[in-house]
This record gives structure tokens, C-alpha cells and sequence, in this order.
């Protein structure tokens, strides 16, 4: 983490690639399952800010210690990856 974050400074951190280890990913993913929340982050309506502090929050009691909307840009990413894989095969097997 870089000195001086917080919370509220979060909009600078927009701007900031932040590098996931394999660990935190896979410890993220199996939270999102264990929680059983995959159809409301995908939810337009939804907001998801609570969601990802609550995350957060969790993942940092097992010592990963990234910003709640970092979370929320991996999730967006990881979802984008699939979707991108998905459609791949899905052209490939035709």
C-alpha cells in the first residue's frame, strides 16, 4: 500500500494499476462465492460501493490490504476477461 492512502482519497487512485497476486485474486473470487453476491455486482441498478467495503474488509483480515474500489475494478476486469474467453470459444467451437 502506498503511504498516505485512505478511503477518501480514492479518486487519485482511479489512475494507479494496482498488481493482484494470484493469492489475492483466488482469496477474492472464493469471497465473492462463499458470499454468494456475483448477481448483485452484476447488477446495474445496484450500488455496490457497501459491498466492496464489506469485501474489503474481510480480505483485509486475511492481510490483503487493497482499496474497496480496487476491488471493484477487478471484479470489472475479471468479468470482462470472461466474457472476452467465453465469446472466443464460443466462436472457435463454431
Amino acid at each position: 500500500m502506498f503511504a498516505g492512502h485512505s478511503e477518501d482519497n480514492n479518486m487519485a487512485d482511479n489512475n494507479i494499476r494496482l498488481v493482484w497476486t494470484e493469492d489475492e485474486i483466488v482469496s477474492f473470487l472464493r469471497l465473492i462465492k462463499e458470499k454468494n453476491i456475483t448477481t448483485i455486482l452484476d447488477s446495474k441498478q445496484q450500488r455496490n460501493a457497501t459491498i466492496y467495503q464489506e469485501l474489503r474488509a474481510e480480505m483485509l483480515s486475511w492481510g490483503f490490504d487493497k482499496l474497496w474500489t480496487a476491488f471493484c475494478n477487478k471484479w470489472k476486469s475479471l468479468k470482462q476477461m470472461y466474457v472476452g474467453e467465453k465469446r472466443a470459444l464460443e466462436i472457435f467451437n463454431s
